[in-house]
């Protein structure tokens, strides 16, 4: 989740999950007991000090990511902090498990560990800690911290990698992992992310097509290689805002426009190859996924998301028969950076072929997500995202059927909005659930109207 959420304790990270599947369902009570724990840390902090004899010596510990989904997982991500040293920081990963699971699952990871001194047990919390960078999932990990061979990779000098740093950006264990690189004497950034070895080269290809594409009128990074060994690759690092930030102090209807300028040259770029995303993949997702989240975790909810999922079924003939674009594929307010250079897209790892409407129906959930959570300029913000058919048209996108959009508008609000409140514990998440429900329906009921009218 790429929101700034407003809450006490903890403070989620972006862009991390994993799901852990268990063959003994963690007991719903079980798990509530240990959430409630989390709102001391200390607690925790304790276990894990404990567990690796005190050899997690900073001052302190911050809790910045809670995944919980009833039946199948329980993961914390936290960091230890040093007072002498911000950049001083020990990440660790905390899986927990039912008691029947617990002593497989430790016998397992032991199995598969790079590094077997950077696991340990929990024996109070049925849990097992991982410190960064072991993860069996990404073996080459502990080679992207590697400042020397990533400077051979990158063409850098090896003088300059004893005078770089690394900081992370995003993690999913198992998964992947985006890091910053700065080689301060020559002052070059690079962007690195590692990930499945096929899906590595894949995008770094794609990404190549498109910045040696003479009919490209979008900023974007430069890629620079990619290392099939690892499932790597790197790019050039964007100095800017995100738009997130610039959201708090810009005018928002200037800003939507700039974005939905630069979507449309996306969508005219032409790539071979690229795989089709479909409404019933996001229906599938949203039955799969979010129905029974919300079946486990705000069942007062539920029966108003199955009615929603059900209109969408019996209203599919609304996607049918529109154009197909290269998408974006992850279009939303985390990934353009703002700059001298004016908007770059960024995190292009799921481009794409499918309905232009894909692309703005997750920009403008986002954003409804992003400004009803901060309560910023809400009223104009439902206005902008029922126009954004209309603008895209008017800034040179082909014709959009409102219907079309409204469709998938309501399944994006669904299948991505809602289902980021639940994966974090958003603050006051059934209100906030319950307002992105009232609007996935109005959406649908905009058949035969002139407009789109959210409430």
């Amino acid at each position: 989740m790429n929101l700034a959420w407003h809450r006490n304790q903890p403070e989620p990270h972006n862009k991390t999950s994993n799901i852990v599947k268990s063959t003994s369902p963690i007991p719903a009570h079980w798990a509530q007991t240990v959430l409630e724990r989390f709102s001391q840390p200390d607690e925790l902090a304790k276990e894990i000090r404990l567990a690796f004899h005190d050899k997690l010596l900073a001052e302190q510990f911050e809790i910045f990511d809670i995944q919980h989904v009833p039946g199948r997982l329980l993961k914390v991500l936290g960091r230890f902090l040093s007072n002498a040293d911000k950049h001083a920081f020990t990440i660790v990963q905390v899986n927990f498990y039912s008691e029947t699971d617990i002593t497989p699952a430790f016998t397992k990871a032991m199995d598969e560990a790079i590094d077997s001194s950077r696991i340990a047990r929990i024996e109070s919390w049925n849990a097992i800690v991982r410190i960064f960078p072991e993860d069996a999932g990404l073996p080459g990990l502990g080679t992207m911290l590697d400042l020397n061979k990533v400077a051979q990779l990158l063409g850098e000098p090896e003088t300059n990698a004893n005078n770089a740093e690394w900081k992370m950006l995003s993690y999913q264990s198992g998964k992947r992992c985006a890091l910053g690189y700065h080689y301060i004497q020559s002052g070059a950034r690079y962007f690195g992310k590692i990930q499945d070895e096929k899906r590595a080269e894949i995008t770094h290809n794609n990404l190549c097509l498109l910045w040696n594409n003479p009919t490209r009128r979008f900023q974007m990074p430069k890629p620079i290689t990619y290392e099939s060994d690892l499932g790597a690759r790197w790019e050039t690092f964007v100095d800017g805002q995100n738009l997130e930030k610039a959201l708090e102090t810009g005018e928002l209807e200037q800003l939507v426009q700039l974005v939905i300028s630069n979507l449309i040259y996306l969508h005219e770029q032409d790539l071979p190859n690229l795989s089709i995303a479909t409404p019933e993949q996001i229906m599938a997702r949203v039955e799969k996924k979010i129905l029974r989240r919300m079946q486990s975790l705000i069942p007062e909810l539920a029966s108003r998301a199955e009615e929603c999922l059900r209109q969408l079924k019996d209203n599919l003939s609304w996607t049918q028969d529109n154009q197909i674009v290269t998408l974006h594929g992850d279009f939303h307010i985390a990934n353009f950076i703002l700059n001298k250079e004016g908007l770059v897209f960024i995190d292009l790892d799921s481009l794409s072929k499918g309905d232009p409407c894909i692309d703005l129906a997750l920009f403008g959930s986002r954003l409804m997500l992003r400004n009803l959570h901060h309560n910023d300029r809400l009223q104009e913000t439902l206005q902008l995202v029922a126009q954004l058919p209309a603008l895209y048209s008017e800034l040179g996108g082909k014709p959009i059927r409102q219907e079309t959009f409204a469709w998938y508008l309501s399944a994006l609000l669904i299948g991505r909005q809602i289902k980021s409140c639940i994966r974090v514990d958003a603050p006051e998440k059934v209100t906030m659930i319950s307002t992105l429900l009232d609007w996935a329906e109005d959406s649908l009921n905009c058949a035969n109207k002139p407009t789109i009218t959210l409430r």
